[in-house]
């Protein structure tokens, strides 16, 4: 008791002291004490909870990434014959998993037939996929099915054609790439696959340096665009009253390609241009988009449609004209894809239209 005392006398002269130099009683210490106390009754009183939290995330994360797995061995592992293979291929290819072929309900369609006539199949993967989990399964598998894989071209390389490659039997290879997060499947013979489709690749690129080389013209000014093109095609202008400028058109014996104004930007997406144009031009004949994709050339982007039209496929492109708002559309529906491309890779915006 006299302790007791003792120390609240002592605490009462220091108070007192305190007051008479100024000093004001702070509770600072007390608080932050204070909170850790109440901090630290928190984490024990909630530590089993919190730890059940974790141990659940950490068994769902667990049990995907093991689904997974499972899916992609799913080749191996499978004892029952049960394995679903590409359709329209005439080579046994497993179909990865949860993917299912791009036209199912358009398998009777004549353009779909063609398509896989050739030998070529195209599967929609989910969006929980990518492209690099389509390149694992078969990479992983190959060796399992009695594959050989030869090994991948990347878009950046310009002598060989994208995706990758295996050889599937003693004559037979296959090609793997993906256009839009579609998987296309494309079967070719086994010394395509050990070059990567580089003498095909070598034809495009030659056609395109010819095409390049002979470049004679130029388009005159007043266009919205520049663009040299061979002497081999004749330019034709193409004239509408709804817009302040034209377009034009390259053609010879062979073949035409387009180049017009199309819609005002205020009045359409650029996104849907393209299936505006194709149904206004093509109007009652049937035609099946192939893939979709997006891709930038000398400051244009380019919305770009492949389509399969009377056992043939042909590309449409889309792109605005920032300085006049106004969307104009490539037209390859009677050019080769050489020219397509070739017009899409050098087309550039005039500096003299204004």
């Amino acid at each position: 008791m006299a302790s007791v005392l003792k120390h609240k006398r002592t605490k009462n002269k220091t108070r007192h002291l305190n007051r008479l130099v100024g000093i004001k009683p702070t509770t600072k210490n007390y608080s932050t004490n204070r909170r850790i106390k109440l901090f630290g009754q928190f984490i024990k009183s909630y530590l089993p909870y919190l730890a059940i939290l974790a141990i659940s995330l950490s068994v769902i994360f667990l049990s995907l990434k093991l689904y997974k797995d499972q899916q992609r061995f799913k080749i191996i592992n499978n004892q029952n014959n049960e394995i679903e293979h590409v359709y329209g291929l005439t080579e046994t290819v497993p179909v990865f998993p949860n993917s299912s072929f791009a036209f199912e309900i358009l398998k009777d369609d004549p353009n779909v037939q063609s398509l896989v006539a050739s030998n070529i199949s195209c599967y929609t993967i989910p969006q929980t996929y990518s492209f690099q989990d389509v390149k694992d399964f078969y990479i992983d598998n190959a060796e399992a099915i009695g594959w050989s894989y030869i090994g991948e071209a990347t878009y950046l390389e310009t002598e060989k054609e994208n995706g990758i490659y295996f050889n599937i039997s003693e004559t037979t290879g296959l090609r793997i790439y993906t256009v839009s997060q579609d998987i296309w499947y494309e079967i070719i013979t086994k010394e395509q696959s050990e070059t990567m489709l580089s003498e095909r690749k070598h034809l495009e690129n030659r056609l395109k340096q010819i095409i390049k080389s002979l470049s004679g013209d130029e388009l005159p000014e007043g266009y919205a665009f520049t663009l040299r093109y061979s002497f081999e095609y004749n330019l034709q202008g193409i004239i509408n009253n709804d817009f302040p400028v034209n377009g034009f058109s390259l053609e010879n014996k062979e073949e035409k390609l387009c180049v017009i104004p199309f819609k005002w930007q205020s009045n359409i997406s650029i996104e849907n241009s393209n299936a505006l144009f194709l149904s206004e031009t093509l109007k009652d004949k049937t035609f099946t988009v192939l893939s979709s994709s997006v891709q930038t050339y000398n400051d244009l982007e380019f919305y770009i449609n492949t389509i399969m039209l009377d056992d043939k496929s042909y590309m449409v492109a889309s792109f605005s004209n920032p300085k006049e708002n106004i969307i104009f559309v490539i037209s390859g529906l009677e050019s080769s894809t050489i020219l397509f491309e070739y017009v899409m890779e050098n087309i550039k915006l005039s500096s003299t239209v204004q």
